[in-house]
């Protein structure tokens, strides 16, 4: 008999707790809809109160801007005036079309061109003053003038003068903040210009190393070794080069080498 009580107490939450799930959602649907309709509702009042605005204000619009025939002032205007107007008008036309001969002063036309000749005659004379002649001749002391006045300036040419020693140290100290081979390539060309070989010959080494692309490296120091009398080693240098790429650059300094043209 308890375990019945129990299974009918259960049987009955059950029930209790099912009917309030289906009560609420079906209260909650209700107020759904009624929130709508609300809704739906303000949203066409306002419509309608827009409407009704609009409206009146185009009524008002066009009560304003309605005027009456009545209203408007009649002007008569004078028939024979204007004829009058008209008869002028043609008097005026009539007389335009007749010729206007113009009236000269003579006198003052004769001083405007008495004033334009000494005008052109002062500005013919020469700024250095030497007139001009009608002659197409210049006499030898005018043909000095010209020539002297025509005669191009000489550009001024600055040297600038700068220490090698400077230049050198300059790209070395680059050289070692930046590894660069460029400047390494540099600094050799530096060096075989100023006659110093033996370190042309090691820094265009260091230049070939960093980068085995560098055409110039291989040139300078090949040529460093020439002069500094080895050129069987500055010949077999290049020979391995112009194998690998086909310089001709590279032939033409081997053949100086050969012929100690360098």
């Amino acid at each position: 008999m308890p375990n019945i009580q129990k299974l009918e107490k259960k049987w009955y939450q059950y029930r209790a707790k099912k009917f309030l799930t289906r009560f609420l959602f079906i209260l909650s649907f209700f107020a759904l809809g009624l929130s709508l309709y609300y809704t739906l509702t303000q949203v066409k009042g306002e419509k309608k109160v827009e409407n009704n605005m609009s409206n009146e204000m185009k009524k008002v619009v066009l009560q304003e801007r309605h005027v009456t025939i009545s209203e408007i002032p009649v002007v008569q205007t004078d028939t024979s005036s204007v004829v009058t107007k008209n008869d002028n008008f043609d008097a005026k036309q009539e007389i335009s079309l007749e010729p206007i001969i113009p009236v000269i002063d003579m006198a003052k036309e004769e001083r405007k061109s008495a004033n334009y000749a000494k005008g052109a005659t002062t500005k013919s004379t020469l700024s250095n003053g030497i007139r001009a002649k009608p002659s197409t001749y210049l006499t030898a002391q005018e043909l000095a003038t010209v020539e002297e006045t025509m005669a191009p300036h000489k550009p001024v040419k600055m040297q600038f003068q700068s220490s090698s020693n400077n230049y050198t140290e300059t790209i070395k100290s680059k050289f070692l903040n930046s590894k660069n081979p460029r400047d390494a390539l540099l600094l050799a060309k530096a060096y075989y210009n100023e006659g110093k070989y033996k370190e042309a010959e090691k820094w265009a080494l260091t230049a070939n190393k960093l980068d085995q692309n560098l055409e110039d490296s291989w040139f300078v120091f090949a040529k460093a070794k020439a002069k500094l009398g080895k050129n069987q080693e500055a010949i077999n240098i290049l020979s391995t080069y112009y194998q690998r790429t086909k310089s001709p650059k590279a032939k033409v300094l081997i053949d100086k080498i050969k012929t100690k043209q360098l």
